[in-house]
């Protein structure tokens, strides 16, 4: 009887400590907000550009999201970008003043 009861006010030790980081944290303090814009998209090998993406960036990351809610996440490079997710094909060129990345079947136009 005694081993559980031990057992039982180690486990209640442990949420308590566990749980102190999270009375640290101010109630009042608004969530993070992260700046999005649209940008124009090429998806599925589509000739047309449209603006259904959005651009995120969440400290040196970029996350570029698809309507569909597929991602990829990228970090700057001098004239250019590197994908943190993989991509096997991945083409930057310059447009304008835009940097137009292509992302397997997919193209962006990035403000960069």
């Amino acid at each position: 009887m005694i081993p559980e009861r031990l057992q039982v006010v180690a486990h209640a030790a442990w949420a308590t400590v566990l749980s102190l980081p999270l009375a640290a944290c101010p109630e009042d303090q608004p969530l993070a907000h992260h700046a999005t814009q649209d940008v124009p998209c090429a998806l599925d090998d589509a000739p047309d550009f449209d603006r259904t993406c959005q651009l995120e960036q969440v400290g040196e990351i970029w996350v570029l999201t698809r309507p569909d809610g597929g991602f990829v996440r990228l970090k700057r490079a001098a004239g250019g970008a590197v994908t943190l997710d993989g991509f096997p094909r991945v083409a930057a060129r310059r447009h304008a003043a835009r940097l137009e990345l292509a992302l397997g079947h997919d193209r962006y136009r990035l403000p960069w």
